[in-house]
């Protein structure tokens, strides 16, 4: 998925205000609703003209199916972009818009999904009960660490029961 890490300073002693870690899913909606329109036309355009016999309508109508489950499973994520800054981070998606504080993170682990080939962060919150699934692990190369990593630093007292 589209992903970009950033440098956490611009100079030595200067805070950088842009995140150290941004994460968007909305290029690859994009670019998976294109795929969906091209193949679809293509399937409409071989059928109707009669160019694409059997063999190629199937496959054509499989590449559809395929690619519309992956354009739903992007959708059906519940944040479509994080920025992780070096307090807090940003979150907007399907009903969930904010600031959230690493204070607030419960749990942090790594998973893989879509059939194994996206890796993803998964972040559970001490107030809610779900889960939520940030598509993508970007690496920032200064702070030599990926997303998972980091998140796991910045959240490490939080599940220590405190005295």
């Amino acid at each position: 998925m589209a992903q970009k890490a950033r440098a956490p300073m611009a100079e030595k002693g200067k805070k950088r205000a842009g995140p150290l870690f941004t994460v968007s899913l909305y290029p690859p909606m994009a670019l998976f609703g294109y795929l969906v329109l091209f193949t679809a036309s293509l399937l409409v355009y071989g059928t109707a003209t009669g160019i694409a016999d059997v063999t190629y309508t199937y496959l054509f109508l499989g590449l559809l199916i395929l690619l519309l489950y992956v354009l739903y499973y992007i959708l059906s994520q519940r944040v479509w972009r994080a920025r992780f800054y070096e307090k807090m981070f940003a979150i907007d998606g399907r009903k969930r818009h904010g600031d959230v504080s690493y204070g607030q993170i419960k749990q942090v682990s790594a998973v893989r999904t879509l059939f194994g080939l996206v890796s993803a962060v998964e972040v559970t919150l001490k107030n809610e009960p779900a889960r939520f699934r940030i598509l993508g692990n970007p690496r920032n190369e200064e702070l030599q660490s990926d997303l998972h990593g980091w998140l796991l630093e910045q959240t490490a007292g939080n599940s220590r029961p405190t005295p």
